[in-house]
């Protein structure tokens, strides 16, 4: 699968399984296996949605939300004085 700009963010294999009487589905991204789908619809949604999901907050990969370097700019007497130090939720 291929992002706006060019660059690709997953992959979708068709594989024959049960000795070659099915067809599933891989999704893949990052050379890691996000799993098995028995539809090619089910199977890009997997790949899409960990793209979507690595642009989120306490992502690792993506540019940084405003809030993310407004919050690594202040030290940690500025979040004592405000009344506690910001959450930054995992992905």
């Amino acid at each position: 699968m291929v992002a706006s700009e060019g660059t690709e963010y997953g992959m979708v294999e068709l594989r024959r399984v049960m000795n070659g009487t099915n067809l599933r589905y891989k999704a893949m991204r990052g050379g890691e296996v996000l799993g098995w789908a028995a539809t090619l619809r089910e199977a890009c949604r997997q790949v899409h949605m960990a793209y979507v999901c690595a642009h989120g907050p306490g992502a690792r990969s993506g540019a940084p939300a405003d809030w993310e370097l407004e919050q690594r700019r202040k030290s940690p007497s500025d979040l004592t004085r405000e009344g506690g130090a910001r959450t930054a939720y995992a992905a």
